[in-house]
């Protein structure tokens, strides 16, 4: 996670999701359920938190605003779905050197 002004750089874990509703909608998969989120005072529990894989090609990350005192605002988290052929021949991609 980063601020819009590219300042305070930092990580969050998200770890023990227990699914509470799965459904499809078009070309959506929804996933519900409660997680726990990595916060600098510490792990938060049953978090209420949704993900969303959109045409199998974006992922939407949801947190409940108010359980993480807005930390990751009220819209949810983008990214970008790989699959193992997208990954094909990109051994290096995370590598340094």
């Amino acid at each position: 996670m980063i601020m819009l002004s590219g300042l305070a750089r930092h990580q969050h874990q998200i770890s023990n999701f227990s699914l509470t509703d799965l459904h499809t909608e078009n070309d959506t998969k929804t996933y519900s359920g409660l997680a726990t989120i990595t916060m600098k005072k510490g792990p938060l529990t049953n978090v209420p938190i949704e993900i969303k894989i959109i045409n199998n090609n974006v992922i939407s990350v949801w947190l409940e605003p108010i359980k993480v005192e807005n930390h990751f605002g009220d819209s949810p988290i983008y990214g970008t779905v790989f699959t193992s052929k997208d990954l094909e021949g990109k051994a290096s991609i995370g590598a340094t050197k």
